[in-house]
């Protein structure tokens, strides 16, 4: 099952706690993680994310693997943390982040790549004074699956193209990396 980066409607209705955040968001970006890679160089995916979904919030369980990825923790706790202490989210209500925290977390953790963390708050705060978080969000996964649209804000579209060309630039090294150890 081919797994992309949820839109929307489709994140967890129910507010989650933070490990529960953590679980989701790293299998999201992960998961994104290979089929930028997999439609970068048509490589095949040996597993899914898991096996098992917990029935409330639709966070899978298990491991992630590919062809030469293993599953890794791109968002951690501290992030977190340090994320809400510089209010580039917001705190969490009785410990609980809700879907417009989620939906963040998922952008600032792709992009982060390749833009500092400051710059992409800010930008998405300016975004946010013409637009709401979820035409945002889903421009954003739009352009992410290379399927925006003429109403996608440019930035927006120039930041996937980025973050396209970080992986695609990753997956070059690491072949270039390869070919140099089999010599």
């Amino acid at each position: 099952m081919k797994q992309t980066i949820p839109y929307w409607h489709e994140l967890p209705d129910l507010d989650l706690y933070l490990d529960q955040v953590l679980l989701y968001v790293n299998q999201v970006v992960n998961s994104q993680e290979s089929l930028e890679q997999k439609s970068l160089y048509s490589m095949k995916t040996n597993s899914s994310l898991g096996n098992e979904a917990d029935d409330r919030t639709g966070v899978r369980q298990g491991k992630s693997t590919t062809d030469n990825v293993d599953f890794r923790r791109v968002l951690t706790a501290a992030m977190i943390n340090n994320y809400v202490k510089h209010k580039q989210i917001e705190k969490p209500v009785k410990k609980k982040y809700q879907k417009q925290q989620v939906a963040r977390l998922i952008a600032l953790t792709i992009l982060k790549n390749v833009f500092p963390i400051q710059e992409i708050s800010q930008t998405l705060n300016l975004l946010l004074q013409s637009s709401n978080s979820e035409t945002l969000y889903n421009h954003f996964v739009d352009c992410m699956r290379n399927e925006e649209s003429d109403e996608t804000p440019e930035i927006i579209r120039y930041a996937c193209q980025s973050v396209k060309l970080y992986y695609k630039t990753r997956q070059l090294t690491m072949d270039l990396e390869r070919s140099h150890h089999e010599s």
